[in-house]
């Protein structure tokens, strides 16, 4: 066998190996679902944007600020929220610290401020809060119908469960 070739080979098996995820609709998917990957994506965005806010908040209003986070930074956050909002605290941890950050940059407070009565003033909601906002409008748009025929068979009513008895909880959904 020739070297060339099997160097060659070593390379792509090499490379292929070292791919630890692949990328599904914009959303960084792994081998374990660990997030990881995806998250860290979201950070660099993140950082990236909050250099140009960075660079620009000594010269504009705190509004114009707060509506360059909404256009650069919450975008990247809200993307596929549903899949990743539940992982593993460690993993959100830093993306919640640079909302943080973002946070502090837009309304002009020193590094180590209290960030929550910052939210409330920006009407900003923070990680956590936006996973909540986002499943809620989910389940809104599945009580109504609103959501693709395959999400039919997804969740199920109490009624549908338990068919010999109508309970009060019946119009609720089955956990």
């Amino acid at each position: 066998m020739d070297y060339k070739y099997w160097s060659k080979w070593l390379q792509i098996i090499g490379s292929q190996l070292k791919e630890k995820s692949t990328k599904f609709l914009g959303i960084l998917l792994d081998e374990h679902l660990t997030w990881k990957y995806h998250l860290r994506h979201i950070n660099s965005k993140t950082h990236r944007a909050l250099f140009s806010i960075k660079q620009v908040k000594h010269i504009l209003q705190v509004e114009s600020l707060r509506t360059l986070y909404f256009a650069l930074i919450q975008p990247h956050i809200i993307y596929g929220i549903l899949a990743w909002g539940k992982a593993c605290q460690s993993v959100v941890h830093k993306t919640g610290l640079l909302q943080k950050r973002a946070n502090r940059t837009i309304n002009k407070a020193i590094y180590n401020s209290h960030t929550e009565p910052m939210f409330n003033q920006s009407n900003i909601l923070k990680l956590k809060d936006l996973y909540e906002y986002q499943s809620s409008l989910f389940m809104y748009d599945f009580s109504n119908n609103r959501l693709p025929h395959s999400f039919v068979n997804t969740f199920k009513y109490n009624r549908e469960i338990q068919e010999i008895r109508i309970t009060r909880q019946a119009d609720l959904l089955h956990v």
